[in-house]
């Protein structure tokens, strides 16, 4: 029997992510959805951590950009 799904995950490096993303996106994205009836899903999760706690400009920031970007359910706490 044939597969029928495919999933990975990677951990991408902040510096590099975009250059990375751009590599992943041309070659696996692509190749689904170059497929008729195939249905290609992508989800984006980001964590990101500090012991000190994150200031009041970068939590507003977070939350006003969370919203514009339609991020779905952002959590601070």
């Amino acid at each position: 029997m044939r597969p029928t799904r495919f999933y990975g995950t990677l951990e991408l490096d902040p510096v590099t992510a975009t250059l990375r993303f751009s590599e992943v996106f041309s070659e696996l994205v692509e190749l689904f959805s170059a497929m008729p009836r195939t249905k290609v899903r992508i989800q984006v999760d980001i964590e990101a951590e500090d012991q000190r706690g994150f200031g009041e400009g970068t939590v507003r920031a977070a939350r006003e950009n969370s919203k514009a970007l339609g991020l779905k359910d952002p959590d601070l706490d």
